[in-house]
């Protein structure tokens, strides 16, 4: 891959943004290699997807890769994960870094940084990432469907508060100041992976017999209409051109991303599923930046506070 700053569609893509693409391809690698090993189907999703059939390569205002596989080749994945990614590959879930409660695993690369403004406040592993999402059987019924999410909505968004726990708290917020501090009491003295193991398992327990639908449920439920697709589209994998590498695409690729963007061919810039990075460094780790970061927010904090009590 050119290496140096370039234009590609009048969107400017600059050197440290092609190094940052270059580490999230090394991973990709990775990722690959130990699912070839135990015959685990993986392919891109999302804007990856839409990059190699378009691009040949990222978007060019794309900052990460996504991935996407079946659950039961997740869990597998997930299984084999503690002996395959060893330093500097960090797998990511809620069951290999505490206080991590995503419905997504991420694989991370040591001494690092991709730092969200949300994580400021997370002890849990911010390196340059991809992602890799969980393909669950979707309900045969409305009523089914309609049972699932509201049994996993709550239980995810408990997660997630007690999660975030710390963050919340620099908001001042006397409405929800109870709340949060029973929250850090909780992260302070549970185990996450139990309760996050519980939630998972309201995915796996549906019947995959007679279901003809997959989607990523366990991630958010928000994109549901858009990202539920038929199984076979996943059958069988096709390979292209990424940038310096082939990155593998699911066979159904036009029928589930025209579901998703429309026209995934037309240009169109999209905003990201994340808010941005803080932080996005491919030499210095993220714990070099996170201890300034969180005094800044508590300092920019405390002065909105004493602001609205009029002591300032």
């Amino acid at each position: 891959m050119n290496m140096n700053e370039e234009v590609r569609n009048g969107y400017t893509i600059t050197a440290d943004m092609k190094k940052v693409w270059a580490l999230e391809m090394k991973i990709a690698k990775k990722i690959f290699e130990v699912c070839d090993k135990y015959g685990l189907p993986i392919v891109s999703c999302g804007g990856t997807s839409i990059g190699a059939l378009r691009e040949k390569g990222f978007i060019p205002w794309d900052d990460d890769i996504d991935l996407e596989m079946l659950r039961k080749d997740y869990d597998k994945l997930v299984e084999v994960a503690p002996k395959e990614f060893t330093a500097p590959y960090f797998f990511q879930c809620a069951y290999t870094d505490k206080n991590y409660t995503h419905g997504h695993a991420q694989v991370r690369l040591d001494n690092t940084a991709a730092i969200l403004a949300e994580d400021i406040f997370q002890d849990f592993h911010q390196g340059i990432f991809v992602d890799i999402f969980v393909l669950d059987t979707v309900p045969a019924t409305k009523e089914g469907i309609e049972q699932l999410r509201r049994k996993t909505e709550p239980m995810k968004k408990a997660l997630d508060r007690v999660s975030y726990a710390s963050f919340h708290m620099v908001t001042f917020s006397p409405k929800w100041l109870f709340s949060v501090f029973k929250d850090v009491v909780r992260k302070r003295f549970s185990d996450l992976s139990k309760d996050f193991a519980k939630y998972e398992d309201c995915f796996r327990a549906v019947d995959d017999e007679g279901t003809e639908e997959v989607c990523s449920m366990a991630f958010t439920w928000a994109p549901f209409e858009r990202h539920r697709r038929s199984k076979h589209l996943m059958e069988g994998i096709t390979k292209v051109p990424f940038e310096d590498m082939m990155m593998p695409v699911p066979n159904g690729y036009h029928e589930i991303l025209t579901r998703q963007f429309g026209d995934y061919m037309k240009p169109a810039k999209q905003p990201m599923m994340h808010s941005g990075f803080v932080v996005l460094d491919t030499e210095r780790s993220y714990t070099e930046f996170l201890p300034e970061l969180r005094q800044e927010r508590i300092r920019g904090r405390r002065e909105k506070l004493l602001k609205a009590l009029h002591l300032k």
